[in-house]
């Protein structure tokens, strides 16, 4: 039932203006998925071309933001899994993240302040 309820919240807070991108995530992160405590959250779109491209973000930095750009889908991270297997993606810690997904120690400018 909570799920229910946060999803008429964002479906009320989407209805009542036209918030930005990264409006949208900053309102996920704080309310829709807040019982989940996350810090940082990222939208992106699929493109024609088989990348995972960003749109908007909140709780990350800018700067790595930009320098990550798009991601081929094949790459195993936790973003094209998402869209591949058409669901949220949950870590617990820096170590889940590096153990599930290696190639992440290999980005540049992602975070481990968890």
């Amino acid at each position: 039932m909570v799920f229910l309820k946060n999803a008429a919240e964002l479906t009320a807070y989407l209805a009542g203006g036209d918030p930005s991108g990264e409006e949208i995530a900053r309102h996920l992160v704080l309310k829709s998925f807040a019982e989940l405590s996350p810090t940082a959250l990222y939208i992106a779109e699929l493109s024609d071309d088989g990348y995972v491209t960003p749109v908007a973000a909140f709780g990350f930095d800018r700067v790595a933001l930009a320098n990550w750009g798009k991601f081929p889908l094949a790459m195993q991270i936790p973003i094209t899994e998402a869209v591949r297997n058409d669901r949220c993606i949950l870590i617990d810690s820096a170590e889940e993240l590096l153990q599930r997904y290696p190639i992440i120690g290999e980005m540049e400018d992602v975070s481990y302040d968890w």
